[in-house]
């Protein structure tokens, strides 16, 4: 296949799925980057409103893919001696800087379980606390009244407000805020021109604006910048796959090769269902494909989407980024296309139906974390779940109508119409080595909804 035919079949599938505008991007990973080959793919517009067209160096918000940037960052303070992955963050942030509403869990929450999503800190907290350099120290400032969801380190669940520490722990271990962290230590180094974590940076560039259907952008351009090192930078694709060029040669510019590869070290299945099934690294989803490592990481802000998919062993790397609704479709048949060309397959996932699945009465009724709500029904027509999401940043509550169809023992696939990859829906029981010190006992039930723990409503 041609370079034009691969440009082709990318437009006809993100025409077929109806995204507003995206850009694709594949490496060939070379000994250095003289000797890496890029190939880059357009398809649509920045802004519906405008009509101007996405270019190969446009500019988006790369959201979550932000979170292996800041454990890039906290690797290279590991390597240089300013930390360590068991030291807990209360002895970096000092006293009477508590994480969660349970003092006992704040204090024994560590460095690593930060960057693993193990502290258990109730995660998906959007508090804008302003645009100064102490908008970070504010943000951590605030989380002692948040849900600590288990004890540390016990399970796992997805938390922004873990990286949002991590970032705050970066700014004392510098001594200067993050943002000014990841320039001096990322940025300059790789010498990237088209990545920056503020709005009046981005806007120097073609600039992707989110959109709520093909036709509509949002109405605010992006996430608080108290979120920054969760998911506050903006990039070109091609500027992604150049950071993760580094991680392939052994850590090249950012890392030595012992911290780089501690980056993708298994540090604790993740949850059934994610984009990549194996284990957690620093910042990474880290799989096998067919005995093929992968690694990578997806993000979501406001009305965008990123992915980026690393073959380490194949020297190659994969980055899409979108800017309205179809994104997760898009991506699914993309990565399954151009993986295909290097004779590998995606795996089918855990997710497949099977019958075997535990019935859900036990745990029918109302689950609930920051900014969401989910209720287990049961219907005629089969379980369902009714998501609610409100994260309280401007726009309408999403709500989200699932059918569950049976996996295995606790573990539901879930779809709404048109959704091409299932999402995990996993309910059990805390033990007491899980429960988070300060909770009470009663209740025990939970509910995962994709990667992120969910307690009964009224115990959050």
């Amino acid at each position: 296949m041609t370079e034009a035919d691969g440009a082709a079949g990318f437009a006809e599938l993100a025409e077929r799925h109806g995204v507003p505008g995206a850009v694709f991007g594949e490496i060939e990973i070379g000994a250095d980057p003289a000797g890496d080959r890029l190939r880059v793919a357009t398809h649509g517009v920045v802004n519906a409103a405008t009509g101007q067209p996405v270019l190969p160096d446009t500019v988006f918000q790369i959201g979550s893919i932000t979170k292996p940037y800041t454990a890039i960052l906290m690797a290279r303070a590991i390597a240089d001696g300013r930390t360590a992955l068991d030291q807990p963050a209360a002895e970096i942030l000092g006293p009477n800087a508590p994480l969660s509403s349970d003092a006992e869990a704040s204090a024994l929450i560590t460095v690593g379980q930060l960057l693993t999503h193990r502290s258990g800190i109730d995660g998906d907290r959007f508090t804008d606390t302003g645009r100064g350099d102490d908008c970070l120290e504010r943000y951590v400032a605030g989380l002692g009244g948040v849900a600590q969801m288990f004890r540390p380190g016990a399970l796992y669940s997805y938390s922004n407000a873990g990286w949002v520490v991590a970032g705050r722990l970066l700014e004392i271990l510098y001594g200067k805020p993050w943002r000014l962290v990841l320039r001096d230590q990322l940025i300059e180094p790789l010498g990237l021109t088209h990545t920056s974590t503020l709005a009046e940076e981005a806007i120097l560039h073609s600039v992707a604006v989110g959109h709520t259907d093909r036709t509509t952008p949002v109405s605010y351009w992006g996430l608080p910048q108290s979120i920054g090192p969760a998911g506050g930078i903006s990039a070109t694709a091609a500027e992604v796959l150049a950071v993760a060029a580094e991680l392939v040669r052994d850590g090249g510019r950012l890392l030595p090769p012992d911290a780089a590869a501690a980056m993708l070290a298994d540090h604790g299945a993740n949850p059934p269902g994610l984009q990549i099934e194996g284990h957690q690294g620093l910042g990474w989803m880290v799989g096998r494909w067919q005995g093929e490592p992968v690694f990578g990481h997806n993000g979501l802000t406001v009305g965008q989407s990123a992915y980026l998919l690393v073959l380490p062993g194949l020297r190659r790397a994969l980055c899409l980024l979108v800017n309205g609704p179809g994104a997760a479709n898009l991506w699914f048949e993309l990565r399954r296309s151009t993986i295909a060309g290097y004779g590998l397959e995606v795996p089918p996932g855990s997710l497949a139906t099977t019958g075997a699945a535990e019935p859900l009465e036990p745990w029918l009724g109302r689950y609930a974390r920051a900014g969401e709500w989910i209720d287990l029904v049961g219907t005629e027509a089969g379980y369902r779940a009714l998501v609610e999401e409100d994260l309280e940043l401007g726009g309408e509550p999403e709500r989200t109508d699932y059918a569950l169809s049976p996996v295995r023992g606790g573990l539901w696939a879930g779809r709404t119409d048109g959704q091409l990859s299932p999402t995990s829906f996993r309910v059990g029981r805390f033990t007491d080595e899980q429960r988070a010190p300060g909770r009470p006992a009663g209740d025990d039930r939970y509910l995962y909804a994709g990667s992120r723990i969910n307690h009964p409503a009224g115990g959050v």
